[in-house]
C-alpha cells in the first residue's frame, strides 16, 4: 500500500518541479485510532497555514481517513490499495502514470 502512495507522491512532486513539497508518509500502527492521528494532523495543517501554505493535498489508501476527511483543512484523495509485486517495471510505470494524470488535474483545478 505504501509503496504506491509513495511512487505517485515522487512522480508528482517531479512533475511539478517545486510546486508541490511532498512531505514524508504519516507512519502509525493500524490499531490506532483515526482520531488520535487527526490531533497530528491539525498541529501540521497549522504550522504550514502559518508558512503560508493555501493548498494541502492527502493521498492514502488507509480508508479509516475517509471517516475524518471533513475534519480536515487540505484535501484527501484516497487511493484502493494497489499492489506492485506481480507487475514489471513496464506495469508499475504505466499504472502510475495513470494516476498522476488524474491527479494533476485535480491540483491544477484546485489552483486555479
Amino acid at each position: 500500500m505504501t509503496e504506491f502512495i509513495q511512487l505517485l507522491g515522487f512522480r508528482l512532486e517531479r512533475m511539478f518541479k517545486g510546486r508541490i513539497l511532498l512531505f514524508p508518509g504519516l507512519t502509525y500502527l493500524t490499531s490506532r485510532d483515526v482520531y488520535a492521528l487527526l490531533e497530528e494532523v491539525w498541529h501540521w495543517e497549522k504550522e504550514l497555514e502559518k508558512e503560508g501554505f493555501t493548498h494541502l493535498f492527502y493521498l492514502t489508501s488507509d480508508p479509516s481517513w475517509r471517516v475524518v476527511e471533513k475534519e480536515l483543512t487540505g484535501t484527501l484523495i484516497w487511493l484502493p490499495a494497489f499492489s506492485f509485486q506481480k507487475m514489471d517495471e513496464g506495469g508499475r510505470l504505466s499504472v502510475i502514470e495513470e494516476h498522476v494524470k488524474q491527479l494533476s488535474t485535480l491540483f491544477l483545478q484546485k489552483w486555479q
